[in-house]
């Protein structure tokens, strides 16, 4: 049973943007960890297609590349609280990321998830970064824009 919650609802809705770098840390990682999950329940529903199967795989990444941020500002790395619970069933855990109920649905929402990502990122660039911490953003944003949001275009107006 898939959601009846739409993924761009429970995905995309971007919270405050952070205004602090403690904060910009903890909701890049956060996005990352979001994507990350949805792309992978989405996966369990419509089979482990692209660009999803890709994505997911670079999502992971970014979320590595955050971790020497949290060491450097003693932030301790949340759990991923997007990810399957121990005791949860599969229809449940897609439910609560909102899978929608056609992989064109889920491709929409997934250009729109980069989307928001992208402007989360403009977000952070507010604030006022050291050149590491900057770089990192860079280059997350920099893929989301330049990578993932072509992918899911592409996608897009591929399926049928």
């Amino acid at each position: 049973m898939i959601g009846t919650l739409s993924l761009a609802m429970v995905l995309l809705t971007p919270p405050e943007f952070p205004k602090t770098v403690e904060q910009a840390i903890l909701a890049a990682y956060d996005d990352e960890c979001r994507a990350e999950q949805t792309y992978l329940a989405i996966m369990a529903e419509f089979g482990e297609r692209n660009p999803f199967k890709n994505i997911r795989q670079a999502e992971i990444r970014h979320q590595q590349s955050l971790i020497p941020h949290f060491k450097t500002y003693k932030l301790t790395v949340p759990e991923n609280r997007y990810a399957r619970k121990e005791k949860e069933s599969e229809d449940s855990w897609q439910a609560r990321l909102g899978v929608p109920k056609t992989f064109k649905e889920a491709l929409a929402a997934g250009l729109q998830a980069e989307k928001d990502n992208v402007k989360l990122y403009d977000a952070i660039f507010k604030i006022d970064l050291t050149p590491e911490l900057e770089d990192t953003f860079e280059h997350l944003r920099w893929a989301s824009q330049e990578r993932h949001l072509p992918a899911f275009e592409r996608a897009y107006r591929n399926q049928k």
